[in-house]
């Protein structure tokens, strides 16, 4: 989601990059807005929320995204940057861009379950009161204690399971990984069965199509309910490189 720093909702797009990203960092002032001491405080923030909750996060202010629009410059950044653990994709981006005063989330797939519309816009709206103002550290303080309050009691710790142990074992609410093959795609769920013919109902997320049925995968996915199996997908991988480079 993008805010305009007027507040109006932008919309997004993805178009060619025409200028180099900066390098990875907790903090990266291209737009050069903050002092040193604020960017020094931003960054023990980011660390802190690293640390206590195994969320990434990071923050960018840039004037010039070149071709890419605000929203696709923060997506870009996400996904070079490796933001967030490998497997659950629970990594934050968010980009203020001071040419065209507009922020931007980007988040990874195993954030999109809980960065909904309603709790991004409630972390764009506590980041933009500082930021019409010119207030760049305190917007981005706002919005780095947002997500911290949105994650602090979710759990991404990773366990490998068989689909018939999941129900038993995986509490509701975790997160587990299995091998598995597609079966069949209902509506926005796709149906999933392991090598012992155990079947699970695997949620897509808002706005994602399958591509590819009939290969074999790591799902990466969240507990939602046990009995019948149903699962939030997170992530995934192939099992072998000529599998397809991607599912959804």
């Amino acid at each position: 989601m993008t805010r305009l720093l007027v507040f109006v909702l932008g919309v997004a797009a993805c178009q060619a990059p025409a200028l180099p990203f900066p390098e990875p960092d907790w903090v990266a002032d291209g737009a050069d807005v903050l002092s040193s001491n604020e960017e020094a405080a931003l960054v023990g923030m980011l660390m802190d929320l690293n640390e206590g909750t195994l969320v990434e996060m990071a923050c960018v202010t840039t004037d010039d995204t070149g071709d890419l629009l605000t929203s696709a410059y923060a997506e870009q950044l996400l996904w070079r940057w490796e933001v967030g653990m490998p497997g659950v994709y629970n990594g934050v981006v968010v980009v203020i861009n001071t040419r065209e005063r507009e922020v931007h989330l980007a988040a990874g797939d195993g954030m999109r379950w809980i960065l909904t519309g309603e709790a991004e816009a409630a972390v764009l709206d506590s980041m933009t009161t500082y930021l019409a103002n010119a207030l760049y550290r305190q917007g981005l303080q706002a919005g780095i204690e947002g997500i911290g309050r949105l994650v602090a009691d979710v759990a991404w710790d990773v366990t490998h399971f068989s689909l018939a142990r999941i129900p038993t074992i995986g509490a509701e609410g975790s997160i587990v990984s299995f091998d598995a093959v597609v079966q069949r795609v209902s509506g926005d769920t796709v149906v999933v069965m392991d090598d012992d013919s155990v079947h699970a109902s695997v949620l897509l997320l808002p706005g994602t199509t399958p591509a590819v049925l009939d290969d074999r995968w790591v799902i990466h996915g969240r507990v939602q309910q046990r009995d019948p199996l149903e699962l939030q997908l997170m992530g995934l991988e192939a099992e072998s490189l000529e599998s397809a480079p991607g599912l959804f």
